[in-house]
């Protein structure tokens, strides 16, 4: 996708899903700092699932994998190279389960 510089705003213009907006160069900072956030969190805890899963986890094989792959990929002993989709469960309600 290329991007259009507004030199007034100092913003450059996307157009996801069809529509322009615009998206200031600190916004992009932002979201790329988030996305590396964002990996090095996932990759930590697949590690930590790796340690104690009965799959035998190939730990320096661990990587990260960009849209729309699934998130890890990794190598297991006996099974080749597998793909992990990582997901988070929020429960809203903590205290019903009295």
């Amino acid at each position: 996708m290329k991007l259009r510089h507004n030199k007034r705003l100092n913003t450059d213009w996307e157009k996801p899903g069809g529509f322009s907006q615009p998206v200031s160069r600190a916004e992009r900072y932002e979201g790329k700092v988030m996305a590396d956030r964002h990996e090095k969190r996932e990759i930590t805890i697949f590690k930590a699932f790796a340690k104690v899963s009965s799959l035998q986890i190939i730990i320096d094989s661990i990587k990260k994998n960009t849209p729309p792959k699934p998130d890890i990929q990794c190598e297991v002993k006996g099974l080749g190279f597998l793909s992990f989709e990582l997901i988070e469960i929020i429960d809203r309600n903590p205290g019903h389960y009295d």
